[in-house]
């Protein structure tokens, strides 16, 4: 019988070394996930904030061409959102070339929680109102 020659025995499993570079990219692979995951996460729960925020403004849209005052207005709202209103005059020139002076309201809802914010011009507020939404 031979004996196992000492040159033959070689080294077998992995450093200490291997293993801890393995497990530095795996954290780093898995940080990226969760920060990816993350933001996806945010855009969601900023979306659904925006949704509510639509809702709510269509709501206060409609108590105030029902003749509601701001006071009853703002006991419609949740605790969370705050409303401000901004009145605006401009000057217009029609198509004959008479000046006229429009007034504008913009109604703000800002959901400070998450930093949503909806903004809408109303036009004519005690009767015919005309909402156009802006970008949030």
């Amino acid at each position: 019988m031979t004996q196992p020659s000492e040159q033959h025995v070689g080294r077998s499993g992995f450093t200490f070394l291997e293993i801890l570079v393995a497990v530095g990219i795996i954290t780093v692979i898995a940080v990226a996930a969760l920060h990816s995951r993350s933001v996806i996460i945010r855009a969601e729960h900023k979306a659904y904030r925006l949704d509510e925020a639509r809702m709510l403004m269509r709501g206060l849209v409609a108590h105030r061409r029902a003749g509601m005052e701001n006071d009853d207005l703002l006991e419609t709202m949740p605790a969370e959102w705050q409303w401000m209103e901004t009145p605006i005059s401009t000057d217009v020139t029609d198509s004959a070339g008479a000046h006229h002076v429009a007034t504008w309201h913009v109604w703000r809802l800002i959901h400070h929680g998450s930093g949503t914010t909806l903004e809408i011009a109303v036009d004519n507020i005690g009767g015919n109102t005309n909402a156009q939404e802006s970008l949030p």
